[in-house]
């Protein structure tokens, strides 16, 4: 069932019908919407998992670095 608008100056006391919304199918997106959208998903997925493993990669070497200096027990620095 269609919902119509009265014709102009038809009756004044008419109540105003809002059109209905479009179903999503009908709805246009442009191009480079689109593909921002494929492109910022994958990114915002991405973007936090790579600093995840990049700080803990960083924090693995860090203290397997501190922990074999501290089990030896000569300096850093060659002796003369």
């Amino acid at each position: 069932m269609k919902r119509t608008q009265p014709a102009a100056g038809a009756d004044d006391d008419a109540v105003y019908v809002p059109p209905l919304p479009e179903h999503e199918e009908s709805i246009q997106h442009s191009l480079f919407g689109e593909i921002l959208d494929w492109m910022l998903a994958p990114l915002l997925l991405l973007w936090p998992m790579s600093i995840a493993i990049t700080y803990l990669v960083a924090k693995s070497i860090a203290n397997s670095r501190s922990t074999t200096r501290s089990r030896t027990a000569s300096p850093c620095w060659p002796s003369r």
